[in-house]
């Protein structure tokens, strides 16, 4: 939806048609989709923490309700933040929204390293766990069993989104930070 109207700016920049209307719409949809990635990308860091921590609880806690209340205060916020920043709708000085968007995309930022930190930390002990499980169960004679149920070389090679999440956190900070 944003590219259509992206490729409609810059035509009317090019005639010199461009109104202020247009402008503000096209500001508004661009801060609300890029909001809205930027939120969910740090719900999809803590929902990925929490499939790692809690386990079997993550059902539990992790209900479809819960889901789609997160879902939509995500998009009613990124709405408010694009609303107040395109059209300006609460009075307030440039420098001060500016420095109100900086903290909130810091904080968001520190979040999801946070949040990262402790999902790659939590693989790691799993993983030596499983090691240390397989080298005692070889020990004991009892691998052939397990050896359906865990890869040969769990941890190497090609790994899980869920083990290797700093791809997506790499994209988001390369597109983010020329904002800040």
């Amino acid at each position: 939806m944003v590219q259509p109207f992206y490729i409609a700016t810059m035509v009317m920049v090019l005639k010199n048609t461009l109104s202020l209307s247009i402008y503000k719409w096209y500001s508004f949809v661009t801060s609300l989709f890029s909001w809205t990635s930027f939120f969910g990308i740090v719900a999809i860091s803590l929902d990925r923490l929490l499939v790692i921590q809690l386990h079997l609880r993550y059902q539990e806690l992790v209900t479809q309700k819960r889901v789609t209340a997160v879902v939509i205060s995500i998009w009613v916020f990124s709405t408010i933040l694009s609303l107040v920043v395109s059209f300006q709708l609460i009075p307030v000085d440039v420098k001060t929204l500016n420095a109100i968007l900086v903290v909130v995309m810091g904080l968001c930022f520190i979040c999801t390293t946070i949040i990262y930190c402790k999902i790659y930390i939590t693989v790691r002990r799993h993983t030596k766990e499983i090691y240390k499980y397989r080298s005692r169960k070889q020990k004991n004679g009892e691998l052939a069993n397990a050896r359906g149920v865990l890869p040969e070389k769990l941890g190497r090679g090609v790994r899980p989104a869920s083990q290797n999440p700093y791809p997506i956190y790499d994209q988001n900070l390369q597109f983010s930070l020329p904002y800040l």
